[in-house]
């Protein structure tokens, strides 16, 4: 089970354009909306053990990732409110950890030959802006929980310094 889903991605400073909130409204706009989807949702499944490993570290990373699993199998799985109160804590750094790495892949495509630029009519615009502030936001999400579980010992999360390192387009 996956912390989010495509909706993270319909609206709001990470919106995708043609992401649909649910399969419903992705049918109803098209292929290329199921594609989108699709898209989205491999890069939430590839990036989140990275993401978790990084933010809340290994062990913590394996009790979350069994919490998710039996919260997914079973219908009437009893939650817990400190993993509850863990996962939202996570929810939107992901998001934001995720679109940083949509928007690093957004305008360009590898091919045999190395990396090339997308061309189209319209000119693509460098996503390096909307990434850095994506990113920041995110560090200052993590921060906030990193305060909270300094002071409220649930869990013992060990976090990598890069993940609440903020960045710049000047890379300084």
């Amino acid at each position: 089970m996956s912390l989010i889903d495509v909706s993270y991605f319909t609206k709001g400073s990470r919106h995708v354009l043609n992401a649909a909130a649910n399969t419903a409204s992705a049918l109803s706009q098209g292929h290329n909306s199921l594609a989108v989807n699709e898209r989205i949702e491999s890069y939430i499944d590839y990036y989140q053990p990275f993401f978790l490993k990084d933010v809340v570290g290994a062990s913590v990373q394996s009790l979350l990732e069994d919490y998710l699993e039996a919260k997914e199998a079973d219908e009437d799985f009893e939650t817990d409110s400190d993993y509850e109160q863990l996962i939202s804590y996570l929810q939107e750094p992901f998001a934001d950890y995720v679109f940083f790495h949509i928007l690093a892949d957004s305008n360009r495509k590898s091919t045999i030959t190395g990396d090339v630029v997308l061309k189209s009519d319209n000119t693509i615009a460098s996503p390096n802006v909307q990434q850095c502030a994506i990113w920041n936001d995110m560090v200052e999400r993590l921060s906030s929980m990193c305060d909270y579980y300094e002071s409220n010992g649930t869990f013992a999360i060990v976090i990598q310094k890069s993940m609440l390192s903020t960045i710049n387009i000047f890379g300084l």
